[in-house]
């Protein structure tokens, strides 16, 4: 079995898509931790518009503490040609869920609907009210479905 769930990403690069959070933790150069320590926690207080709790804020600010600041320059440097994307996405045959917060302050809405655009037959699953996160900010329904979308997904290619 195949398929495919984007999770509040944004495979097709467009600045129209970049949302106010990124470019506020992507424009903070500063190196010293303190600074880094501050980037870190408005970034990820950003992720979420339903807030975690302290415990598990803490372990995502932990986790994202491992990464080293050269990573995560790299990865803010990262760069794909949009058309060479949907080119690979309009060869996609498995079934193809595209999630999204529409309350995204990091990456927009609009990059669900560009990517889904670029797949036949993906479907878009938008929340209302979750932020980049809505497997966390919206567990119990994220994980029903995805749990459908697998199921569809399994009857679809080896039905």
């Amino acid at each position: 079995m195949s398929a495919i769930n984007f999770v509040a990403t944004r495979p097709i690069e467009d600045p129209s898509i970049v949302g106010p959070a990124s470019k506020v933790y992507h424009a903070d150069t500063r190196t010293d931790l303190a600074s880094r320590i501050a980037a870190n926690v408005a970034f990820l207080r950003a992720c979420y518009e339903k807030q975690p709790d302290a415990r598990d804020f803490e372990t995502a600010v932990a986790y994202n503490f491992m990464v080293p600041l050269a990573v995560r320059n790299a990865i803010a440097g990262w760069s794909t040609d949009p058309d060479a994307v949907r080119k690979a996405f309009a060869g996609i045959t498995v079934p193809t869920l595209v999630t999204h917060g529409r309350r995204d302050a990091l990456i927009l809405p609009k990059a669900a609907e560009m990517t889904a655009a670029a797949i036949k037959g993906a479907t878009v699953s938008f929340y209302d009210d979750c932020g980049h996160a809505p497997f966390y900010e919206d567990a119990d329904r994220y994980n029903r479905e995805l749990a459908a979308f697998v199921s569809s997904a399994w009857r679809q290619t080896d039905g």
